[in-house]
């Protein structure tokens, strides 16, 4: 077994492992300190093994690379021991809830349990604050969870890259991804700021890579692990199902529908039956969403659907999406869901604010630098004839519909300034899909490098 194929098993192991863990841990309402590493060794031990062709690369230049790598690891490392999280999110959301499940091992706290205690932003999902909670069980350090991940985004990025065949484009993207500016800065979409950016950014880059390879467990594994990353996981994780619908990919379709409703099922025990803050209303939506599937899958079986019939058809789903998050976050008291959806009239109203929103992102996606080339060189490289190998196709309309969804929580959200909404938050939703944009990167220049040798010879 060559570096990048131990690589590759162990980037696959951690990722369906993390998902293994999660679904215990949610179910038990406690972070399981020791399963966690078990979990890892026992998915990676578990898992077949993949074929990564061999390729010649100087020394020298894995060397650098390795070198920037560990220098980038240790300052977010060094980051994230030497301060507590230093901005909002982290500070008043994602911080209390590690500190109390470190202090009771369990959702059992007052602090959890009782709707008189405040507790800011109850209805986030618990995933980030268990995952810090089970690291200091291992070894005293939960911070330890922002290096670590950006170690697991780097090294699903770069297995997957090397699995497509080229040695020195994996290294390049791995690099320039994980020294991405805004991950090492000092703002509050840093990997050590505390915010669950980084968190949601790899696991929609796992999601991505399943996709992408075809990989059942990878692509479970990472809709289930981004449901309980972040709210905004609830739309990303619906995507990778209405990109199969469309692609007419009935095993994507049916693997990413399951992880879907097996996600939502933990948010329903977590909220509904640990927690009190009325869950039991995300039995409905679940519900609705397996019909769903069930009839998209029926009109697959369809001979005569073409593209033009399974887009139409599409739009069922998304007016049904509409009604279930409207039904999730009214069921949600003053979570952030509801806090959005309490007046979806505001739709209407704003509509007119939409071309801010888009020239909000394209300043701080590009124009800004906070991301380097990351959002620019997917565009460059569909010059002068858009063309994307068949295998990304799912990946590249992965990355169009969730940039394409950004501007929604500006159009709902409560906040009347939605121009200071568009500098605090832009950055921090550009950021959850940086790995998702350097895989497809990575995929395209290697196309667009094929065909020049090609065309050479």
């Amino acid at each position: 077994m060559n570096g990048a194929a131990l690589v590759d098993r162990l980037a696959r192991g951690s990722c369906v492992g993390l998902a293994s863990w999660w679904l215990v841990a949610a179910l038990v309402g406690g972070p399981l300190p020791w399963a966690l590493p078990g979990c890892v060794l026992v998915a990676s031990a578990l898992l077949p093994g993949s074929l990564v062709p061999a390729a010649r690369v100087p020394r020298w230049s894995i060397a650098a690379c390795l070198a920037v790598l560990v220098a980038v690891l240790v300052a977010i490392g060094w980051g994230s021991l030497a301060t507590p999280s230093r901005h909002w999110d982290g500070a008043a959301a994602w911080d209390p809830k590690a500190a109390f499940l470190i202090a009771d091992e369990a959702t059992r706290s007052l602090w959890f349990q009782d709707p008189n205690v405040f507790a800011h932003s109850p209805d986030y999902p618990l995933l980030q604050p268990m995952l810090m909670a089970a690291l200091h069980g291992c070894c005293g350090q939960g911070r330890l969870l922002f290096p670590l991940l950006l170690a697991l985004a780097g090294a699903t990025l770069f297995a997957a890259l090397r699995r497509q065949g080229s040695a020195w484009i994996a290294w390049t993207a791995t690099v320039a991804m994980t020294t991405t500016p805004t991950l090492v800065s000092t703002t509050s979409g840093a990997a050590d700021s505390g915010y669950a950016e980084l968190l949601a950014a790899t696991c929609l880059l796992v999601l991505a890579v399943g996709m992408l390879l075809d990989d059942a467990s990878l692509l479970a594994a990472g809709i289930v692990l981004t449901i309980g990353a972040k709210p905004e996981g609830t739309l990303w994780s619906l995507l990778p199902v209405g990109v199969a619908f469309l692609r007419a990919d009935r095993r994507q379709l049916l693997v990413g529908a399951a992880a879907c409703v097996v996600g939502h099922l933990l948010l329903w025990w977590l909220r509904g039956v640990l927690l009190p803050t009325n869950g039991w209303s995300l039995l409905l939506p679940i519900g609705v969403g397996v019909v769903g599937v069930v009839l998209l899958d029926l009109l697959l079986r369809r001979a005569d659907v073409g593209r033009r019939g399974r887009l139409a058809a599409l739009l069922l789903p998304v007016l049904a999406l509409g009604a279930v998050a409207f039904t999730l976050g009214r069921g949600l008291g003053g979570g952030v869901l509801a806090q959005h959806l309490q007046d979806v009239t505001r739709l209407a109203d704003r509509w007119t604010s939409l071309p801010q929103i888009v020239v909000g992102m394209f300043e701080h996606g590009i124009i800004r630098l906070h991301f380097g080339a990351t959002f620019l060189l997917p565009l460059v490289l569909l010059r002068p004839r858009p063309s994307v190998p068949t295998p990304a196709r799912g990946v590249a309309l992965l990355l169009l519909f969730g940039l394409a969804a950004i501007p929604l929580p500006f159009l709902l959200a409560p906040e009347d300034d939605i121009d200071h909404h568009v500098k605090s938050s832009m950055p921090r939703l550009l950021l959850q899909w940086i790995g998702v944009t350097w895989l497809l990167t990575g995929v395209l220049l290697r196309e667009r490098l094929r065909g020049a040798n090609a065309k050479a010879t």
